[in-house]
């Protein structure tokens, strides 16, 4: 791993494709397919113009760092909506799933905040 680029796609490729797949989960346990599906629709399509723009020299995803981030956000509060309208249902699978939604979206924020000082 002695080369930068790999090390950072190796880092950053996978922040950008992984809510598709946490996005997948929370349809599966929430029941909820329309909301949750867009959320995983706009991430592909985020991912698949911003990794070939990346790797083409036409946009440097550290740059996008603060997009990317919001998007994230975003939509993850829209998970953690969800997750709360069926734990108030009476999913207990929701409700264990929202939590762990929020303790990632907290630990993301402070993630994001300390790397802004």
């Amino acid at each position: 791993l002695g080369s930068p680029a790999l090390v950072f796609y190796l880092r950053v490729v996978p922040f950008v494709l992984f809510p598709i797949a946490l996005y997948l989960f929370v349809a599966r346990v929430t029941g909820n397919g329309r909301v949750i599906r867009a959320c995983w629709i706009v991430h592909a399509l985020y991912a698949a113009v911003v990794i070939p723009a990346d790797a083409l020299h036409l946009v440097r995803m550290a740059e996008l760092a603060f997009v990317t981030e919001t998007l994230l956000g975003v939509t993850l509060l829209v998970a953690i909506g969800v997750a709360a309208r069926a734990a108030l249902r009476g999913n207990v699978e929701a409700r264990a799933l929202m939590l762990g939604l929020i303790v990632a979206a907290a630990a993301g924020i402070n993630d994001i905040l300390r790397g802004a000082q």
